[in-house]
């Protein structure tokens, strides 16, 4: 699974090159917009439900590769013109992108932050409520490595 998830999304945003000169020159062969999101949606018709959900239950496995694979195509997906959109329209996606205390690997974590950061810089963003950029903003500025540090008191008998 977790191939066909990379695989997908190398389809989708091909990487980059860099010529004999060292410069980097871009993939010839990006897909449009429409067929990016046809490929995303073939992911979800092949497997009998929504594309989405089919990619939000991978990033939710116990296997840490299959997580990374579906971050790489929600990575790809949120980078398109519609793609954010049509991840934002998902009921459990904010919460997904919000929530960091499940992901537990560095690979993880960096991955999940470049998902938080391809949203802000989409096509989605001016469409977005101002408490959702601002707390997406924050995720953002904190960084892929933060911690919400709880402050304990400590308990004595008296």
């Amino acid at each position: 699974k977790s191939v066909i998830l990379y695989s997908v999304a190398t389809c989708i945003d091909p990487p980059s090159q860099v010529d004999s000169s060292g410069d980097t020159v871009l993939a010839s062969n990006v897909p449009s917009n429409q067929l990016s999101m046809r490929l995303f949606d073939c992911l979800g018709t092949v497997n009998g439900k929504d594309a989405t959900d089919v990619v939000l239950s991978a990033a939710n496995a116990s296997f840490v590769e299959l997580r990374l694979g579906a971050y790489a195509l929600l990575n790809a997906v949120a980078k398109r013109g519609t793609g954010a959109q049509v991840l934002l329209s998902h009921n459990s996606f904010y919460e997904f992108l919000v929530t960091r205390e499940k992901e537990s690997t560095k690979e993880g974590k960096e991955a999940k932050h470049a998902i938080v950061e391809a949203v802000l810089s989409s096509d989605a963003r001016p469409l977005l409520a101002d408490s959702i950029v601002t707390t997406l903003e924050k995720i953002a500025q904190q960084g892929p490595h933060y911690v919400n540090v709880s402050s304990y008191e400590l308990a004595t008998e008296s």
